[in-house]
């Protein structure tokens, strides 16, 4: 056994196992099902010459009465083939929403065990997008490839029997002509693959292109900058390219499809001459004629559902693949057996350096410094010098690649992601919106806990989302145009609503990155004024371009290029009269140097 048949044979396995777990009783009632319906084109077919017989006269003596009998007969073997492929059709749909929902979970459980880096692979999200087509109940229908394959075996075995008797050639000759169909039906289906995967990054590109086109959250630059017919011929480019590759084959499996089928006819009537020479002989009955005419047409479906079942289960196998190849990637080593169970008073970098995988590119290198509870830590920095992956660091969305970072004095490494992020609230400046009710955006900040309304409307009070109380429906509104009754929020409400999230955990470190990116300089000052002021008991993380809004901070880091530049107080800073004191003042000559009245309009700029 090739080691290619082996790992079939062993996603085989797992794909039954995977339906045995969903539902073992479904499982084998298909199974049951699946072999009963596999007796009935046989039992048909023979009662149907029992009748053609009997009205040809080839039955000596028939009445009335065996007559109906005959008829009522075949109309049960015809009522209990299609009340069995009911029952099973029901039965795979049934297994299939079951088997997508736990591979759905498996998948879900595995993406988010992966490190945030690897969701900035193209390869990962090429996988991802593969995996997660593949969760749509192929398992169940690799099941049902299975069973098909038996079904056509046993069938095949009954309508041979009933074929045989009409002569030993005739059941060659059938089941030859069938097989021309079924070796391009073969091929065609591998090179179907083989093209889907290589242009699964063009399809993804022209997914992407569609929702620029199609989704709310472009809409508006979309039609500002006119983008409509530059995306759109973007978006038919690349299903050109795909139509186009898409063609050749198709034509190719047509042309290839229809000499198969020519030769298939000639085969077929080749075995016909010899039902309709040994008729006029005398040596077969009109029954005989009509069992081989339906039977030859059936014994071919059989062994083309025979043939056609093993290239869908081997091709949903490797379409499967995808999915256990990706439910397979390793994961990181499991670092951290330790839970967290101490606030965290301190944080302290220890010459910290991140390389980012795959490029060598330095995000921070020998980063060094120490904040504690009631002590505020401020960011600043040209975009690029690694700010933002200095906080992922600090969140544990990546881990050093050199250096330490304790937590209390302790190393990090030594205590589990999860249970430190348990003491972390975070808000992105590409925060999420989620369309769902005020409630639920604020309490996905903590679903550890049960969501108490008084809670809920102490952190959006913190967060100055007042206009949550002037909604419809308050804390229970459903939010985004998305949905009926939806209602859509401003860049600023939906900042104010994702505070509110972060400030509903109790969090010992508080991670704010641009809060005041959405809202305007007067807003963003008194709610950082209100921070400051609240977070005496927590340590102060803040990421920022406005210098005026650090001032405040204990301990200001200027990087630069990846590395720490400056350090201090903004006091310290402005005393030492470098780059720090130039940008500030800078800032500060733009709001002093426009005529009164304009202060405002020159900040939010």
């Amino acid at each position: 056994m090739g080691p290619e048949t082996a790992r079939r044979l062993g996603d085989l396995s797992v794909a039954l196992a995977v339906v045995w777990q969903a539902n073992p009783i479904w499982m084998l009632l298909l199974a049951l099902g699946t072999l009963a319906l596999a007796l009935t084109p046989a039992a048909g077919l023979w009662v149907n010459k029992l009748l053609l017989d009997a009205l040809a006269g080839g039955v000596q003596g028939a009445s009335t009465p065996s007559l109906v009998f005959l008829l009522f007969l075949q109309a049960g073997v015809l009522a209990l083939g299609g009340l069995l492929s009911t029952l099973n059709t029901a039965l795979q749909e049934l297994l299939g929403a079951r088997v997508q929902e736990r591979l759905s979970l498996r998948l879900f459980a595995h993406a988010a065990q992966l490190p945030l880096v690897a969701f900035e692979s193209p390869q990962v999200q090429d996988g991802l997008r593969n995996a997660h087509q593949e969760v749509s109940g192929r398992a169940v229908m690799v099941w049902a490839n299975l069973l098909s394959v038996l079904q056509a075996v046993v069938a095949l075995a009954a309508l041979g029997g009933l074929m045989l008797q009409l002569g030993p050639s005739l059941l060659p000759l059938v089941l030859l002509a069938a097989l021309p169909s079924v070796l391009v039906q073969r091929v065609y289906a591998a090179q179907g693959l083989q093209m889907a995967l290589e242009h699964t990054p063009l399809l993804r590109l022209q997914a992407y292109l569609g929702a620029l086109l199609t989704t709310e959250r472009y809409a508006k630059e979309v039609r500002s900058f006119g983008l409509e017919r530059h995306l759109g011929e973007r978006w038919q480019d690349t299903h050109r390219q795909h139509r186009q590759a898409q063609a050749g084959l198709t034509t190719r499996r047509s042309l290839w499809s229809g000499f198969a089928l020519v030769l298939s006819a000639l085969l077929m009537g080749l075995a016909g001459w010899g039902v309709v020479e040994r008729t006029l002989q005398g040596q077969l009955t009109l029954g005989d004629v009509g069992m081989f005419l339906l039977g030859a047409s059936q014994v071919q479906g059989r062994l083309t559902s025979l043939l056609g079942g093993v290239v869908s289960m081997v091709q949903g196998l490797t379409h499967l693949r995808l999915l256990f190849g990706f439910l397979e990637q390793p994961l990181p080593e499991q670092q951290g057996l330790h839970e967290w169970t101490e606030d965290i008073v301190e944080i302290e970098f220890c010459n910290v350096s991140y390389i980012y995988p795959g490029t060598g590119d330095a995000g921070i290198r020998n980063m060094s410094f120490r904040i504690s509870r009631g002590e505020s830590l401020a960011l600043v920095g040209r975009n690029g010098a690694g700010k933002s992956t200095l906080v992922k660091l600090l969140l544990g969305l990546y881990q050093p690649t050199s250096g330490v970072i304790r937590l209390n004095g302790k190393d990090a490494t030594l205590y589990s992601a999860t249970s430190i992020s348990q003491r972390l609230s975070t808000l992105f400046q590409d925060h999420a919106a989620y369309h769902l009710t005020v409630r639920d955006n604020v309490m996905l900040g903590d679903v550890q806990r049960p969501a108490q309304p008084g809670e809920i409307h102490n952190a959006l009070r913190r967060a100055r989302a007042d206009f949550v109380a002037s909604l419809p429906q308050g804390i229970e509104q459903q939010l985004g145009a998305a949905f009926a009754g939806g209602v859509q929020l401003s860049g600023g409400q939906w900042q104010r609503l994702a505070l509110g999230r972060m400030l509903y955990r109790s969090a010992d470190v508080l991670v704010l990155d641009e809060p005041g990116a959405a809202l305007d300089p007067e807003a963003e000052q008194q709610l950082l004024n209100a921070l400051y002021t609240e977070s005496s008991d927590q340590i102060l993380v803040l990421v920022s371009h406005r210098l005026a809004t650090v001032r405040q901070a204990t301990l200001i880091l200027r990087l630069e290029k990846g590395q720490l530049a400056e350090a201090g107080s903004h006091e310290q800073l402005m005393a030492a009269g470098n780059e720090y004191a130039r940008l500030f003042r800078l800032q500060a000559a733009g709001y002093s140097s426009v005529p009164a009245g304009t202060e405002q309009r020159v900040q939010q700029v």
